[in-house]
């Protein structure tokens, strides 16, 4: 058998029907056998594109033809990938090779060359002559050279258009053996395959393509690109015409600094359309997934709101029942409330809403405890998992589990009820295939879900069963696109009843207090302190001592399972990233640790998840604590303990958590804390607002403490200073849709990757050009 490299000079003759070639390569070196630069080399190759000019290694038997003399008939052919030294050191220093860190991989390749993998891989004592590395690890180099030999390639060439290590890795491990024949043929889809790539990196490589700037297909991508980025940084589920057409100019113009003529741009919008990759009406431009699940969450409700309701009872026996309840929980409900217990039993799609302490609570056990009885339900039979009689939910594991203690009933994350795992990463192209065949769905914290959300789960819930809806409609609206609750209040199409009278701890609580005068827009002293609240005024250089004064205080009286810091911002002076670097150096000094990344995490850290892993029982914003970690053979391990949930993690798989002594106040909804730290300064006035700061308040359950410059504060509380979201759901409530909305089937190929909130970040700035106008474009 004998292996021979060279460069594609002509495919001479391809039969498609059995893939037999015969091709013209010039060598890349010289070997006995050959008569000239060029040879012949026959064969089949099946699933296989060749590119002239590119270099490739085939191994087969040399022959001799009597007409064309002498060839190669190989059988097996792979493309080479020309290596150069940073490349080389790139890889090595990736996550696939555990332990080797830049320095390593820089001293292998110093010392054998750019042939450095060959030569381990054909000689593994070539690598034990280098000194300064370990023997284990360099017994652990070796193993990986070999284990991922049929990869390293790939990897290599991935190289060469300047992406990170991780980004590499998620493109090979999505495309496998049809990465390169993908980012060739069709580089742009990687935008809607691989998460955390941008429009810049993906166009680099469709440049070296020879994709040029006003092709229709790059100029679509930048529509798809432009909306996903604007939905998703917003949370609107549609774009004006103008805005979109003016921002993808930008985008493309930023990219190459090449400005695409206005008739293209038009032309490929015409085209988005006709193919239904975009949607538009009345001026509004929509992905055609958002669209479609928007206007699903309206027809499902529609059509709920419009058949008779399954509770038949009278008036005087809806009022027996209350005081019944009144009586079993010793409690007496008023006026708002017995209406609002009403209004939950005598409709099949109702809202219930209102801020902390208004009795949103007594209210869920109430509807449960009448439901019973209007059914002669025993405890017991509401209790049985295989009846399935009530399902209780909340978009998150925390709320879930607040809603579990509260009600004595089993309550699951929404993404567990429909069937969403990590595996599903894009809520927008996830097909459950369970269903809610429930008579009662009660759904807390709907403030927090987006469109995607609610539609996948409205469609699964049996259309007899009767759904509520309960939420503070005044907090954070959803970090994904949508404005569900507050677009289903202001529709007026759903009976909704809003708590605002104050029943738990109110005349102690002075954080229930401050936050009904937040909702409502009630002046009052912030400096003002009370056992519960105290504000320590400071300006931002001081802030980390300052947190760190106060944890450290609060440490003496509590334990930090018991504190959360919150913050706005993750970079810059006391974000996130800050602080928590911070807390953990003061406080955490135990020497068992791991570095991932930028990160270092240590035994006794407190962490918390970014996914969603319900094969652990551990979902998006659960907090844990680092318990162990040790080495397994070669690899590196942690344990981390969720409540008694102990759950091992992989080093490679550290990108699912994150250091949690403070953390972002959209991650924190849902939860409550006992002692909540919330910093206040001017490098937050860009991200602070109403919402945010009402929300951040109402996670303190004992304690708050508010600490930074008090006009901030109040600035963040301006009446003016809340959270709009152009949206459609309320627009299809409001207005006779009937004749313009498009009833549309989404083609699986046409569905986008919608970027998601950590990864905004990579998004290139939209670069303005003074001589262009949205107008241009009219």
């Amino acid at each position: 058998m004998q292996t021979v490299e060279g460069y594609l000079n002509k495919i001479i003759f391809h039969n498609k029907e059995n893939n037999y070639y015969i091709l013209s390569i010039f060598l890349n070196d010289q070997y006995d056998f050959a008569e000239g630069d060029y040879l012949s080399v026959v064969g089949t190759f099946n699933d296989f594109d060749f590119v002239e000019d590119e270099l490739y290694s085939f191994k087969g038997e040399i022959v001799q033809h009597r007409k064309y003399g002498t060839q190669l008939s190989a059988i097996v052919v792979e493309p080479v990938i020309e290596k150069d030294k940073e490349a080389i050191v790139s890889y090595l220093s990736s996550s696939i090779f555990q332990g080797v860190g830049r320095k390593t991989a820089e001293l292998i390749v110093e010392s054998l060359g750019v042939e450095a993998l060959d030569k381990i891989y054909e000689d593994k004592d070539v690598l034990f002559a280098i000194k300064g590395i370990p023997t284990q690890r360099k017994d652990t180099i070796y193993a990986t050279i070999v284990a991922n030999k049929q990869t390293q390639d790939i990897i290599l060439k991935l190289n060469e258009y300047n992406l990170s290590n991780n980004l590499i890795l998620k493109i090979y491990n999505f495309y496998k053996h049809n990465t390169l024949r993908t980012i060739t043929e069709n580089p742009y889809s990687l935008i809607k395959d691989i998460k955390g790539i941008n429009f810049k990196t993906v166009d680099k490589i469709a440049e070296t393509n020879e994709i040029t700037a006003n092709d229709q297909e790059r100029i679509l991508y930048g529509f798809i690109y432009t909306i996903n980025t604007y939905c998703f940084s917003t949370g609107n589920t549609y774009i004006s015409k103008n805005n979109l057409l003016y921002n993808t100019f930008n985008i493309l113009y930023s990219s190459r600094n090449i400005a695409v003529d206005k008739e293209d741009i038009l032309k490929a919008y015409t085209y988005a359309l006709d193919t239904a990759k975009l949607i538009e009406i009345e001026g509004r431009v929509f992905l055609p997934e958002i669209y479609y699940s928007e206007y699903s969450i309206y027809s499902d409700i529609n059509r709920r709101l419009e058949m008779k309701n399954t509770e038949d009872i009278s008036e005087k026996l809806l009022d027996k029942y209350i005081e019944e309840v009144e009586d079993e929980l010793g409690i007496e409900y008023d006026i708002v409330q017995i209406a609002a217990i009403k209004n939950c039993i005598q409709n099949n799609f109702s809202i219930l809403t209102g801020g902390p302490g208004t009795g949103k609570t007594t209210i869920i056990l109430a509807v449960i405890k009448i439901f019973q009885k209007i059914n002669n339900y025993s405890i017991h039979d509401l209790l049985d998992e295989t009846r399935n009689i009530i399902t209780l939910c909340a978009p998150t594991g925390k709320a879930a589990k607040r809603m579990s203690e509260s009600t004595g009933f089993y309550a699951s994350t929404i993404h567990k009820a429909i069937g969403w795992s990590t595996e599903d990463e894009n809520m927008e192209e996830f097909v459950s295939d369970k269903s809610i065949k429930s008579e009662l769905v009660i759904i807390d914290e709907s403030s927090m879900i987006d469109v995607f959300l609610m539609y996948n789960l409205l469609k699964i819930i049996h259309k007899d069963a009767k759904i509520i809806l309960v939420g503070d409609n005044d907090q954070l609206p959803s970090i994904a696109p949508g404005n569900v609750l507050n677009d289903l209040i202001n529709s007026k199409a759903i009976s909704t009843v809003k708590l605002n009278k104050i029943f738990r701890q109110s005349e102690h609580s002075s954080i229930i207090n401050i936050s009904h005068s937040i909702k409502n827009d009630i002046p009052f002293d912030i400096l003002e302190n009370f056992d519960d609240k105290e504000f320590i005024s400071a300006n931002k250089n001081e802030m980390i001592n300052v947190i760190s004064a106060v944890y450290d205080d609060l440490l003496k009286n509590t334990s930090k399972e018991n504190i959360q810091i919150l913050a706005p911002i993750y970079k810059g002076t006391s974000g996130i990233n800050e602080i928590n670097t911070a807390i953990q150096s003061r406080f955490n000094d135990n020497e068992e640790q791991i570095e991932y990344g930028e990160l270092i995490y240590k035994v006794d850290d407190r962490v918390m998840q970014l996914v969603n892993r319900p094969e652990d029982n551990i979902f998006n914003g659960d907090i844990g604590y680092i318990k162990e970690i040790y080495k397994e053979g070669n690899k590196l391990k942690i344990v981390i303990d969720y409540d008694d949930n102990f759950v091992t993690y992989e080093k490679q798989e550290l990108n699912q958590i994150t250091l949690s002594y403070a953390c972002s106040i959209h991650k924190a909804q849902g939860s409550e804390f006992e002692n909540v730290i919330i910093p206040f300064i001017d490098n937050y006035n860009f991200m602070l607002n109403k919402n945010l700061t009402y929300t951040a308040i109402t996670r303190a359950k004992k304690k708050l403490i508010l600490c930074g410059n008090h006009n901030v504060f109040y600035k963040s509380i301006e009446p003016t200073n809340t959270v709009n979201r152009q949206t459609a759901l309320e627009w299809f409530f409001t207005t006779d849709r009937e004749a313009n909305i498009e009833d549309i089937e989404i083609d699986e190929e046409l569905k986008t990757y919608i970027l998601d909130f950590q990864n905004i970040n990579t998004i290139d700035p939209m670069i303005g050009m003074e001589n262009i106008k949205p107008t241009d474009f009219l």
